[in-house]
């Protein structure tokens, strides 16, 4: 690779406007956080696959241009009982190539695309219960489930580094001692065993991608 392929790359500037509320509500069981938030990117940095000119595949951090970020997110938390708590959030999220300033070998344009690894809409929902042993110590029984909707794992959002939607849902019982010094914790990843992927690059300069 030449000096020019690898050359460093400038710091990014982030514009930022967030606005949020946190609520307490029914004798402070009840706990709301609300949040919105807008983000503009000069010079965002991003890692770019290109093929150098001797035909090396390379991974590079380059400044892509002028992104947009804007969402929302929510929370709440609500302690039914002294023993037993449910959980919930959601966020919904766009992002966009607004300005297009990295030249790759390919001549592959991101413009208007998404940004990586950002799902539109995400969600989580939990519960736990605590059951009160009589010679003391407590057994939490808990279980959770989280969304997010498909995903591109790289800038130029290739059909083939495409996530798709996906649940996973969790569960763990913990035991903890009377004066919470020791706990020991049982747990299960990933119940309904979905296969989803977690990361994919193109490596079509070298003839497939992954």
């Amino acid at each position: 690779a030449s000096v020019n392929e690898i050359a460093p790359f400038d710091p990014e500037i982030l514009l930022a406007a967030e606005l949020g509320a946190k609520l307490t509500l029914l004798d402070d069981t009840l706990l709301l956080n609300l949040a919105g938030y807008a983000y503009d990117y000069q010079d965002k940095q991003e890692t770019v696959q290109i093929v150098d000119s001797s035909g090396t595949f390379l991974n590079i951090m380059a400044n892509a241009g002028r992104v947009s970020i804007y969402g929302a997110e929510a929370e709440v938390r609500w302690r039914a009982t002294s023993s037993f708590e449910v959980n919930a959030s959601v966020g919904w999220s766009q992002s966009e190539v607004k300005e297009w300033d990295l030249e790759t070998s390919s001549d592959t344009n991101a413009l208007g695309n998404v940004l990586p690894n950002s799902p539109e809409l995400t969600a989580n929902a939990g519960a736990h219960y605590d059951f009160s042993l009589p010679g003391g110590g407590v057994i939490r029984a808990s279980v959770d489930t989280t969304y997010a909707s498909s995903q591109y794992f790289t800038i130029f959002n290739e059909p083939y580094t495409k996530a798709d939607a996906r649940w996973i849902s969790d569960a763990s019982v913990q035991w903890r001692a009377p004066d919470g010094r020791l706990a020991v914790s049982l747990w299960t990843r990933n119940l309904s065993d979905e296969i989803y992927r977690t990361f994919g690059v193109p490596l079509v300069g070298i003839g497939w991608s992954t």
